[in-house]
């Protein structure tokens, strides 16, 4: 098991950070974390009003009405994850106190620091004067239900299944309606499977490697959540695949911390993208109190911002996030989870983004030939209807 990001303190930024990094992993024995490629631009003394200001993605997602409408308040989320520090000024009072599989607790050890970033970018309420200071996330009175199942210890590489497994089981258990797997790695259908019989919306990321995507993002019924960029578009940071279901931010996302490293920092991996959708899913649930898990994700892919070739394709899956739409479109509950193979497909088709192209080369390529053979047509209608004009003349003139 392992979270896709990566941290990188500033105040250790030099020319050979990438060494700096490698001695890390090496050190703390946490090189199989490595695979979803989080990396932390930013940590420690920055004030933390200028991390409120590198919130980007609060404006591509329109943060500022989604607050006039829900907050998230009623639901919980489960952070599966390395645990949640719940004493951060920009988390207290919205950590439930959870379960620590690593050593037994209550979930708020978080001495990596992943854990904690996720949970911001769901529930961070920030703080100070008008909670102006500090990282907001996308649902701000949501409660986080922390669920520690990663560690940097390696002797703990052999349970960490167990421990995913077990710690899906406690959160639906536990009231958990939404469940948040910032990680890859490992077969979790049973888990999974309890998870979907408990009416709890599973959203996990697709990783950050060449290898295709993984479980549990894999899995059928699960939203698989790939990345996007500043602009809007794939990020190499990315997996791409079949399995894609919705794309979300990834790139230098602020966020919170915890650990040696600081109190904040940037992000870039589709872990970051997986907790967006998830607190998309919290508000969903706020504002729908009788939702099913099933009309939740309806609504999410339904409303998604389709983008590259039109329709579902492997880079955006069926596209990009979109809370407004999603918390204000007119759509049915569904009695079938629509991600399920054999079971319909969204209730209404993603609306195309004003200005979406595509990057992907193939679709290109296909749109290209598309438009050659179209204009050959159309130039051979008008030959064909000059010859023929042609022809007519010189029978009424007897030529």
């Amino acid at each position: 098991m392992a979270p896709d990001c990566w941290p990188v303190p500033v105040r250790r930024r030099r020319p050979i950070w990438r060494v700096a990094q490698a001695r890390i992993v090496a050190a703390t024995g946490l090189a199989p974390l490595v695979a979803l490629g989080v990396m932390l631009i930013g940590a420690g003394g920055a004030h933390a009003d200028d991390w409120r200001n590198r919130e980007w993605y609060l404006g591509l997602l329109k943060a500022d009405k989604l607050s006039s409408i829900t907050q998230g308040k009623g639901v919980t989320v489960a952070v599966i994850d390395s645990g949640v520090n719940g004493n951060h000024p920009d988390l207290k009072g919205n950590v439930a106190q959870g379960r620590d599989f690593v050593d037994p607790g209550n979930g708020w050890q978080d001495p990596k620091g992943h854990g904690t970033a996720m949970a911001s970018l769901i529930a961070g309420h920030g703080h100070g004067a008008a909670a102006a200071d500090g990282i907001r996330g996308l649902a701000p009175e949501s409660t986080v239900l922390p669920v520690r199942v990663l560690s940097p210890r390696a002797k703990d590489n052999n349970s960490r299944k167990t421990h995913v497994d077990d710690g899906i089981a406690w959160a639906t258990e536990h009231g958990a309606t939404v469940i948040n797997l910032s990680m890859t790695g490992g077969g979790l259908a049973f888990a999974l499977e309890d998870a979907f019989s408990s009416d709890a919306v599973v959203v996990a990321g697709v990783g950050n490697t060449a290898h295709g995507v993984q479980a549990p993002a894999r899995t059928p019924g699960v939203v698989a959540v790939s990345g996007i960029d500043q602009n809007g578009k794939f990020t190499n940071k990315s997996t791409q695949g079949p399995e894609v279901v919705l794309a979300a931010p990834a790139v230098n996302l602020a966020s919170a911390w915890a650990g040696k490293l600081g109190d904040y920092s940037l992000v870039t991996g589709t872990s970051g993208a997986t907790a967006l959708v998830s607190a998309t899913a919290a508000l969903i649930r706020a504002k729908y109190p009788n939702i099913s898990a099933n009309g939740v994700i309806n609504r999410l892919i339904s409303t998604a911002d389709d983008m590259g070739p039109p329709g579902r394709d492997s880079r955006y899956g069926f596209g990009v996030v979109n809370p407004l739409k999603a918390l204000m479109a007119d759509m049915p509950d569904l009695k079938y989870n629509p991600l399920i193979k054999g079971t319909p497909g969204p209730t209404r088709t993603p609306t195309r983004s004003a200005g979406a192209g595509t990057d992907d080369a193939g679709g290109g390529y296909v749109l290209a030939v598309l438009s050659v053979i179209g204009g050959l047509i159309a130039v051979t209608v008008i030959a064909t209807g000059a010859i023929a004009l042609t022809r007519s003349r010189r029978i009424r003139s007897g030529m």
